[in-house]
């Protein structure tokens, strides 16, 4: 007899499953439901404000636009308003010292750029605004600045701290960041940079 045909086929085992094992699969489908809906999620409210964050290097990044009530008063400042032209947005407040410290320089600053199409901007928060318009009236500031009464500004922007100053191109980009009192020669550099007629 063939040796072949008298062996005698042993069965296949059968490999139980390992408790746990579907319960395993259902938390990694769960887990993944939850991820995909929190991205939706956040994408959705992302869309629905129209607000992203900066990080604290944004340079490259498109500036947030905003609108916010003027502190004097007159029309909505609005930083789309301005699109075409470069800007120099500085978020302050009366009470901040290094605020205070670059507050001349940045008003002559605004008149002296005006004329090559350069806005400055300013952004008030965090304040009282009887204190924010003797701030201004005192130190001679005459381009718009908007009262950030929400921090919707200051959140967009990623400010942890004031001063803060935006160099941002004609096309809304950020440039540059600055996080402490800015003098003449540091706008000049940063806006000389921009090759403006």
């Amino acid at each position: 007899m063939d040796p072949v045909d008298d062996a005698v086929a042993e069965p296949v085992p059968s490999v139980p499953a390992r408790p746990g094992t579907a319960r395993l699969w259902g938390a990694a489908v769960l887990a993944a439901v939850l991820v995909v809906l929190t991205v939706v999620l956040l994408t959705s409210l992302h869309g629905r404000s129209g607000t992203r964050v900066l990080g604290q290097n944004p340079a490259g990044a498109v500036a947030p636009d905003f609108t916010l009530p003027s502190l004097t008063g007159t029309r909505a400042v609005s930083l789309s308003a301005y699109r075409g032209h470069p800007v120099v947005l500085n978020v302050w407040a009366s009470w901040c010292a290094p605020c205070q410290q670059e507050a001349r320089p940045l008003g002559e600053a605004a008149r002296r750029w005006a004329a090559r199409g350069v806005v400055f901007l300013g952004v008030n928060a965090q304040d009282q605004d009887t204190q924010a318009l003797e701030f201004v009236r005192r130190n001679g500031i005459t381009y718009p600045n908007g009262v950030d009464r929400r921090g919707t500004v200051v959140r967009a922007y990623g400010v942890t701290g004031f001063p803060e100053t935006f160099i941002i191109d004609a096309d809304g980009t950020v440039l540059a960041k600055a996080i402490q009192a800015v003098d003449a020669a540091t706008l000049d550099r940063y806006l000389g940079a921009l090759a403006l007629p």
